[in-house]
C-alpha cells in the first residue's frame, strides 16, 4: 500500500494478503515495544514467535507450528526488532486507496486474528474494482495453511492484465 501511494507509477497491479491499511493502535505499538524490549533482554525470536502461534495459525498441526518458528530461526533477533520498529511507523493507508487504479486482489483468511476479515472488506471497498477472496478455516499465515488455495487466488490474479501507468 506504501508503494502504491508513494510511486504509483511503479505499479501494474497490487495483491493484498492478510493486512491491514490502518494505522497501529496504541496497544499494538505497546506490545510491539515489550517485544522489542524482550529481544534487547535475550528472548529469542523463536521464544516470540512460540507465544504467538495461536494467533499466526488457524490450523495448527505440529508441521506448521515447526515451519513457522522455523522461520523465526530463519529471520532472527535483529532483523525481527528491525521488522517490530518498522511496523510501529506504519501510517493510516485508507485515505490513497480511492487512489489506486490497478487490479487488485484482497485476499483475506477467514479466521486472521491479526488482520481480521473487516480489514479486508475495509481495503476492498475503498479501492475501485477490488476483488476479495476469503479463504475459509485459514489464519494470518495462509500462505503456509493452505499454499494451493493462495496460488489458485494468485494465478487468477496475475491472468488479470495489468495497467501500465
Amino acid at each position: 500500500m506504501a508503494l502504491v501511494r508513494r510511486a504509483p507509477q511503479r505499479v501494474t497491479r497490487l495483491a493484498l494478503l492478510s493486512t491491514n491499511a490502518r494505522g497501529p493502535t496504541p496497544e499494538q505499538r505497546a506490545a510491539w515495544a515489550a517485544q522489542r524490549a524482550a529481544l534487547a533482554a535475550g528472548t529469542s525470536a523463536r521464544d516470540l514467535q512460540r507465544d504467538l502461534l495461536p494467533v499466526l495459525l488457524h490450523r495448527r498441526t505440529p508441521d506448521l507450528d515447526a515451519a513457522t518458528l522455523a522461520m523465526a530461526d530463519d529471520v532472527g533477533a535483529t532483523v525481527l526488532d528491525h521488522q517490530l520498529a518498522a511496523q510501529a511507523t506504519r501510517i493510516d493507508e485508507r485515505p490513497a486507496l480511492a487512489a489506486v487504479s490497478v487490479p487488485t486482489l484482497v485476499l483475506a483468511a477467514a479466521e486472521d486474528r491479526l488482520c481480521p476479515l473487516d480489514r479486508h472488506e475495509e481495503i476492498a471497498a475503498r479501492i475501485p474494482g477490488a476483488r476479495l477472496d476469503v479463504l475459509d478455516g485459514v489464519g494470518h499465515l495462509a500462505p503456509l495453511e493452505a499454499p494451493a488455495a493462495v496460488a489458485t487466488a494468485l494465478r487468477s490474479w496475475l491472468a488479470t492484465p495489468a495497467v501500465h501507468p
